[in-house]
């Protein structure tokens, strides 16, 4: 009786099976689409940037992703030195290469007060060049922002 009715209805089960399959493709497409988003292992951090949506840095090219400042700011950075830093960074370079992301590896961001406050942490540049990253500041500005490691020297900082 079944084998009867598909031998009858075969534009149908066809149709059918189509329809099935193309909702399971839009279904989980979605979900196994790894190009939306992106998670820093550093801090755990996630950026999106979906197909369909016009990108946060749209028209501002030169401004870099930063990803784990908001710790600096929770271990008492103020909101105005990490705006300065950003600036910074923004128009920093390494061999040639403009800096376009910058993470900070949060478990790692050590504080040490005195006349001077000097913060260290690594720090992770563009995904690929890792370094060891100390920040003063004296009297709420910048004294200094110095990086150390294999390819420090590489390293252009302008002042904002």
């Amino acid at each position: 009786m079944l084998y009867t009715f598909f031998q009858k209805n075969k534009i149908l089960v066809f149709i059918i099976t189509i329809l099935v399959i193309t909702g399971f493709f839009f279904i989980l497409l979605p979900l196994t689409n790894p190009d939306n988003k992106y998670t820093d292992p550093f801090n755990g951090e996630t950026t999106y940037n979906p197909k369909d949506r016009t990108p946060e840095k749209y028209n501002q090219p030169y401004v870099a992703t930063f990803l784990g400042f908001d710790e600096l700011t929770n271990r008492g950075v103020s909101f105005g030195i990490v705006q300065s830093l950003k600036t910074k960074l923004s128009s920093s370079y390494i061999d040639k290469e403009r800096f376009t992301e910058v993470s900070i590896d949060t478990r790692s961001i050590e504080h040490s007060v005195g006349e001077v406050d000097t913060y260290t942490f690594i720090s992770k540049i563009n995904r690929k060049h890792i370094f060891n990253t100390k920040l003063s500041l004296e009297n709420d500005t910048i004294k200094e922002l110095s990086f150390s490691g294999d390819g420090a020297s590489k390293i252009h900082t302008t002042t904002p």
